[in-house]
């Protein structure tokens, strides 16, 4: 007997394989663990480029997305500054999100300053944004922009 796969079918093994191959990662923790770095499959890397006040003002964000096994649900995101054009770049990172939470897409923002030096912390928050395997995205809402999105799986 032969059987016929649909693209729907196979795209949904290959969403389950990511998810049992990332649930391996995250493994459950102990009350103790502080927040780490979160395991995750890169399909836009990890950098926000931005470009705003009419080119005068462009600069790059590094993303970092945390969590800790003991706080189910919960990531830390932190946006870390790669350098800006000037001290007095403002910018607002949007963060979205897709899940199995209804209505399942879900936004988050947070505003920033650049600075021209590298490695200073813009903005530092924690999310609820439910366990399981999330589809998760950033951008900046300056005219012009590369975002940044992976998956991950949240205990």
């Amino acid at each position: 007997m032969t059987r016929k796969f649909t693209k729907t079918g196979v795209m949904l093994a290959v969403i389950g394989l990511i998810a049992a191959a990332m649930a391996t990662f995250v493994g459950t923790g102990t009350a103790g663990a502080k927040y780490r770095e979160t395991p995750r499959i890169g399909v836009a890397g990890d950098e926000v480029w931005t470009v705003g006040d009419n080119g005068r003002c462009r600069g790059t964000v590094g993303i970092s997305v945390k969590n800790d096994p003991a706080k189910r649900g919960w990531v830390e995101v932190t946006l870390r500054s790669r350098g800006f054009t000037s001290n007095t770049c403002k910018a607002t990172i949007k963060m979205n999100y897709w899940n199995t939470v209804p209505a399942f897409y879900h936004e988050k923002f947070m505003r920033i300053t650049g600075t021209r030096n590298r490695g200073p912390i813009l903005a530092q928050k924690k999310f609820h944004i439910g366990s399981g395997l999330n589809l998760i995205g950033f951008s900046s809402m300056n005219p012009a922009q590369k975002g940044a999105s992976f998956y991950i799986a949240i205990p």
